[in-house]
């Protein structure tokens, strides 16, 4: 659970190395804040990325991603998530 965190960049996870694969699964992002991008999570560079069973709630980005921002991965997939 990440709540309430307050970042220049990134408000909780910043992905940024070349991965073949990131699974992101039950988790709980709330209410965190970014200056730049990815209010909760940037993820940057990778293969193949999946969000799974993740509450994103409140989350703000100053220029985009306000929960969660994805740049340059190839293929991303959203399954079972809340977002509000």
């Amino acid at each position: 659970m990440f709540f309430h965190n307050r970042a220049r960049y990134v408000g909780v996870f910043y992905l940024f190395i070349r991965l073949d694969s990131v699974l992101v699964t039950t988790c709980y992002m709330v209410s965190n804040i970014a200056l730049a991008q990815g209010g909760a999570l940037l993820c940057y560079n990778s293969k193949f990325v999946k969000f799974s069973n993740c509450v994103i709630l409140r989350n703000k980005a100053g220029k985009s991603g306000g929960g969660l921002a994805t740049l340059k991965c190839m293929n991303v997939i959203y399954t079972n998530n809340t977002y509000i």
